[in-house]
């Protein structure tokens, strides 16, 4: 089994300052004329561009010659226009903290050690991180590190979170894509991952009694429901249960509730049956004999 994290790749505590281009960087450059360096330092790792988009990219600062100058370690790569964000952080790198469940309750902080670390993705909301052998039998905690000046975000604002037993029955993407929210980049991958497990967890519940759960491998028709359950649970979150997305949530329930009660059936990819036997069948399923008749007393 394995675990992948999903880690906002600008979290609150790892931005520090925010400063936007006065004119446009050209590749090559090593200079970025800038609105103001207040908050920033030398020796900084910054990002210019829009975070978490394309043609984003890593810099560091070498020199800060004026109020609206910052000199960079290396030239730019990438041409970068008028207005561009500029963005430091406290480190570039995410650091990966385990620790052993004992209980079920959340570990304290002396029981984390260092698991592994990772290069952000600047040009994704999030960052993974798989660890090989994680299960539900550790807890993780991640910090933001830079290596060069040996600073990092404090273990205790991040959140802990318990390692999966089974994989996700769908993406994050795929759940953000059916939502409608594709280009919303506010939007940060965890919240997504948040509604996606509710999702799942829902799903596991419902159909306990007439399926094997979790299901693995994945059959089509539980990833379906999964990107539906969750978008639909993500649509409600976001806009405060608006009635006609209340009404979508409705209508996937119901139709989950249909598979647990055997009112269809969930099949491999062959078109085998997976139910268990569980649920209720018979009459009125028109090719199964009464289970009951009215003469009968009870």
């Amino acid at each position: 089994m394995s675990t992948t994290l999903l880690i906002d790749s600008f979290s609150e505590e790892n931005v520090q300052e925010r400063t936007e281009l006065k004119s446009g960087a050209a590749a090559g450059s090593s200079s970025l004329d800038v609105r103001s360096i207040e908050g920033y330092e030398v020796g900084q790792t910054i990002y210019v561009g829009q975070l978490s988009r394309d043609g984003i990219e890593k810099a560091v600062i070498a020199a800060l010659p004026n109020e609206t100058t910052i000199t960079l370690s290396l030239a730019l790569e990438l041409s970068h226009g008028l207005y561009e964000p500029v963005t430091s952080v406290v480190g570039s790198k995410v650091r990966v903290y385990r620790a052993p469940n004992v209980d079920g309750s959340q570990p304290t902080g002396d029981a984390y050690i260092v698991l592994g670390m990772r290069e952000l993705d600047p040009d994704q909301t999030a960052t993974y991180y798989t660890d090989p052998d994680g299960s539900s039998a550790y807890w993780y905690r991640r910090t933001f590190y830079d290596p060069t000046r040996n600073v990092e975000t404090d273990l205790a604002d991040s959140y802990p979170v318990r390692g999966d037993d089974f994989k996700h029955y769908a993406s994050v993407n795929e759940i953000r894509e059916a939502a409608g929210f594709r280009d919303a980049y506010n939007l940060r991958d965890s919240d997504i991952d948040q509604q996606r497990r509710f999702a799942e967890s829902e799903l596991n519940a419902s159909l306990a009694a007439a399926y094997t759960t979790p299901f693995d491998p994945v059959p089509s028709l539980v990833h379906d429901l999964t990107v539906q359950l969750a978008a639909a649970l993500l649509l409600v979150a976001q806009y405060s249960g608006a009635a006609q997305y209340r009404a979508q949530l409705k209508d996937v329930r119901d139709r989950i509730k249909a598979y647990g009660t055997k009112d269809g059936s969930i099949t491999d990819d062959d078109g085998n049956d997976l139910g268990t036997g569980g649920g209720v069948s018979g009459y009125p399923d028109s090719s199964a004999s009464r289970m009951f008749t009215v003469d009968q007393r009870f």
